[in-house]
């Protein structure tokens, strides 16, 4: 199965905006609706791995997590040669 990228981008971008429509119509915080729309933390890292013929090859890996408030949380975490950190942002957020 081939992987194919996804082409709507500002599908986080919508999910951002669906989530400050909701707090606000809540009279939430500033502050809360602030921390739930940023990840608490987002871990970018490299993996070297040498292939069967000997070649080093360098992949990248993300990881985000937006929130811990309910104990450990699985975030968002893909590799793949085509992902990106924005794509684990958004798969993360939702």
């Amino acid at each position: 199965m081939e992987y194919q990228k996804k082409e709507d981008k500002n599908l986080c971008v919508d999910c951002q905006t669906r989530l400050s429509n909701l707090l606000h119509k809540q009279s939430l915080p500033e502050q809360l609706i602030t921390g739930l729309s940023r990840p608490k933390r987002t871990v970018t890292f490299t993996i070297p791995v040498q292939m069967d013929s000997g070649e080093i090859r360098i992949f990248n890996g993300y990881r985000v997590l937006y929130s811990d408030a309910r104990g450990p949380g699985k975030g968002g975490i893909r590799f793949h040669p085509d992902v990106d950190l924005a794509e684990v942002k958004t798969l993360s957020f939702l």
